[in-house]
């Protein structure tokens, strides 16, 4: 987290947020299990302004989501920060009830901390 804050400073909560909103998005609104996703943080070379979120390695993320398993399998890696982080999950949370799947939304989330 010290790292990220270094980086990212008052902006770390929008970009946690963003993160959570985006894999809602992936398995609620497009049915995708967003599962082994990787995010970097930059600007293209020679870009002088600010830096974006760039997501990478969409592979295995194309998969379709069947079940809360199988969305749960995709958050495997919640115990790493920042996902285990009220604003990540508030807005995944947000997001998932925008497509009527708030009920998944919250199992997911149950699971990610058994």
């Amino acid at each position: 987290r010290k790292q990220m804050t270094q980086i990212l400073g008052d902006e770390l909560d929008d970009y946690i947020k963003a993160m959570g909103k985006f894999i809602a998005f992936m398995q609620y609104g497009l049915g995708f299990t967003g599962k082994d996703l990787e995010y970097v943080y930059a600007k293209p070379y020679g870009d002088e302004g600010r830096p974006s979120i760039y997501v990478l390695d969409f592979g295995e993320a194309i998969n379709k989501v069947t079940s809360v398993d199988v969305a749960s399998e995709a958050m495997t890696f919640v115990d790493s920060y920042p996902l285990n982080d009220p604003y990540f999950w508030e807005s995944y949370m947000d997001t998932a009830k925008k497509f009527d799947k708030q009920d998944m939304a919250e199992a997911v989330f149950l699971d990610a901390f058994e």
